[in-house]
């Protein structure tokens, strides 16, 4: 019997694969968050450390640019070329430059838990850029109060913060999931080769960076990263086993860039959010001054 067009990748029971490209039994948490969109743009004009509007195509309505800079139909009336292409990957390469940067200026002045991340996946290390400093920072936005007056708020405070633990929640059981169904796939399809038969790719130069996890949310993404690359490293193994096709682990690390992306955006657009509002109700210098003149004038009539 033809295979379907899809294959699975992970599923330990059946070859099979939904129609969305995820794993058959086991639920999805891909979700379309209505603010995601504006988040993104949000922080993409304010520059906020782990944002990006990358799978945003720009505007364009094919008709000024050149045939040979145009590639392929996605709409009506409309091409994909690649200035698309470009503005896109460099929208990804600023976001990742960002978190860099980001983790080389990690606060050192309040509690953390330093960890050791090492990530062999090129796309898993993807995913680590372009969610984790987003998450670190939104933890500490959410928890640390630097002024007497939150404007705030404590309710919306407990809001957001449940939101984003419940995010990073739902995609760590989620890698926790695919990886049991990958490991269980790998013991089945691999037990019938001889043990000197089977081929173990492994990662020379892995990507490893030290840390710091500002709030237990943060930390949990972490163990969750650790959990995509565990699946690709299984994956991988099937692959050169040739058990398993290029295009099926592809669609899987996209599964994993997409899903981490997603918490990022939500995470960077909420910082954003929240600090605009705080900016507006910290005192400026102006009031200070007065503040400090109306002082010395209370003093001097007593």
């Amino acid at each position: 019997m033809a295979r379907k067009a899809k294959e699975a990748v992970l599923e330990p029971h059946e070859e099979s694969m939904t129609d969305d490209g995820h794993l058959s039994g086991v639920e999805s948490t891909d979700r379309k968050d209505p603010d995601v969109a504006g988040q993104a743009a949000q922080v993409q004009e304010a520059g906020a450390a782990g944002g990006g509007t990358d799978d945003q195509g720009p505007s364009d309505s094919g008709s000024e640019r050149p045939q040979e800079d145009r590639q392929g139909e996605v709409g009506p009336g409309r091409r994909f070329g690649l200035a698309d292409m470009r503005q896109i990957n460099a929208s990804v390469e600023r976001v990742r430059r960002r978190a860099l940067d980001a983790l080389e200026r990690q606060r050192s002045d309040v509690f953390s838990v330093p960890v050791q991340i090492v990530i062999r996946d090129v796309a898993v290390w993807d995913a680590f850029l372009r969610s984790f400093v987003a998450v670190d920072t939104c933890a500490m936005a959410l928890e640390m109060r630097t002024l007497a007056v939150d404007p705030i708020g404590e309710k919306t405070r407990r809001r957001l913060m449940g939101e984003l633990e419940r995010r990073v929640e739902e995609f760590h059981d989620e890698q926790r999931r695919y990886l049991d169904a990958a490991k269980a796939l790998a013991g089945r399809l691999l037990e019938s080769m001889a043990q000197e038969d089977v081929i173990v790719p492994v990662v020379e130069s892995p990507r490893k960076e030290r840390v710091l996890a500002h709030s237990p949310v943060s930390r949990k993404l972490i163990d969750a990263l650790r959990s995509a690359d565990a699946i690709m490293a299984e994956l991988e193994t099937l692959r050169w086993n040739g058990l398993r096709k290029t295009s099926e682990l592809e669609e899987e690390r996209k599964r994993i860039v997409r899903s981490a992306a997603d918490i990022g955006r939500w995470a960077a657009g909420t910082v954003f959010r929240i600090e605009g509002i705080r900016n507006m109700a910290r005192p400026k210098k102006g009031d200070q001054v007065s503040a400090e003149n109306a002082d010395a004038g209370a003093s001097g009539a007593g």
